[in-house]
């Protein structure tokens, strides 16, 4: 229930009333275009009647991003919420009101650079927004990248009770003895994405080590240390979505998937291909897995008996030294117990069977074109080639 006081808008055609329209559909006429228009505009509007301020100003602060380097450089502008926060923390009581709205706070390039003037600036600056963020007591969601934690800060994130969705990615923590991470164990995330690589191994293998597993459903991570902690649990996890950038460890990587049988959606972007033995996979082992993306070469092993109807093959396929036509037949895909319906593969693959044939409840189809020695996705380099990649796809379409 909004903690904004408001009357029912009231109608008039110069000083004749006119009827009054149900507060429902001003709701509900705003909605389609709500999300398009800027926090200006909104701000624009709210002053219009009292029912209108208290529909668009717990959107406007219902998310803040507070930027530390550059809007240009770090990708993005926003409004400065400084005078906000500060008002927060003196006490103001409309501030305070509107503080209980955030859901969700982003914080975007917060790391000093090496001038002691930047450092000071930069962490003066967290403090005040860490003591507001405390009194935002409906905060869901945190996303840190490239933030430079200090201790006010730490302290006001692991004091989030009600935070469920957690982003930490290329973060420091400046003077945070390493007892101090467990305190993150008091959070009970369902979302976390952690993105490792400013750190030293002690200070990685404390923070990686703090969090709770037990109500996580979604993980994303680049740090495999982290990922072996789902292999070592001991019983069943809820996790619905895990996303892993690289397994450096197969047998690792099948404890792990034994202990996620509620996994829906599995991305890993590349494997080890040494290690890898397609019978140890287990028929019995994600039950319910629909969305699948990894290397070509792990598919035979997690598609047949499963009820995926995603399949996307990960860029790190053409790093991989095995040719791409012996790392999988693609008939493989049909073993999955649903018809597939989406298909995301590199262009190379396109051309080793007719998709056509094999998939006919195909609904999406997605072709990447890729430099042997770059996992990203390119454009075909010239007209010939785009012309050559559609005649592709008519020919397999006339034939069939």
């Amino acid at each position: 229930m909004s903690l904004l006081q408001w009357t029912n808008p009231t109608r008039r055609s110069g000083t004749k009333p006119l009827s009054a329209i149900p507060n429902e559909h001003f709701g509900q006429s705003s909605r389609p275009w709500i999300n398009a228009v800027t926090r200006r505009k909104c701000s624009n509007l709210a002053p219009v009647c009292r029912y209108f301020c208290s529909v668009m100003l717990p959107w406007i602060f219902e998310s803040l991003i507070f930027v530390g380097d550059d809007s240009k450089q770090a990708g993005t502008s926003s409004p400065n919420y400084t005078s906000f926060c500060r008002s927060i923390v003196n006490g103001s009581g409309a501030a305070q009101i509107m503080a209980h709205h955030v859901k969700r706070c982003t914080f975007l390039g917060w790391i000093p650079d090496h001038t002691q003037l930047d450092s000071v600036f930069k962490q003066e600056f967290l403090k005040l927004y860490s003591k507001a963020m405390v009194t935002m007591l409906n905060l869901d969601e945190l996303r840190l990248k490239k933030v430079s934690l200090n201790k006010t800060f730490f302290k006001a994130v692991t004091s989030l009770q009600r935070l469920r969705r957690l982003t930490l990615d290329g973060c420091t923590f400046p003077n945070i003895p390493n007892k101090d991470f467990r305190k993150l164990a008091s959070l009970q995330l369902t979302s976390l994405s952690l993105a490792t690589g400013l750190l030293f191994e002690e200070e990685t293998q404390a923070l990686v080590q703090s969090f709770s597993l037990d109500s996580l459903l979604e993980v994303r991570t680049n740090n495999w240390d982290f990922a072996t902690r789902f292999a070592n649990y001991e019983g069943s996890l809820p996790l619905e979505t895990l996303d892993l950038f690289c397994v450096d460890d197969v047998p690792v990587l099948l404890n792990i998937l034994k202990n996620t049988p509620s996994l829906r959606a599995l991305r890993i972007f590349s494997a080890t291909l040494g290690q890898w033995n397609p019978v140890l996979c287990e028929a019995s082992i994600l039950p319910v897995l629909e969305k699948l993306e990894c290397p070509m070469f792990l598919l035979p092993s997690l598609v047949p008996g499963r009820p995926i109807s995603c399949i996307q093959i990960s860029p790190a396929t053409s790093l991989t030294e095995l040719p791409i036509e012996r790392q999988c037949d693609v008939r493989v895909f049909g073993k999955s117990t649903r018809p597939i319906r989406a298909l995301r593969v590199p262009a190379d693959v396109y051309r080793l069977a007719p998709f056509w044939k094999y998939f006919p409840d195909l609904v999406s189809l997605k072709l990447e074109f890729l430099h042997n020695e770059s996992d990203h996705p390119i454009w075909p380099k010239s007209e010939d080639d785009l012309e050559h990649v559609c005649r592709c796809l008519l020919v397999g379409e006339i034939t069939g």
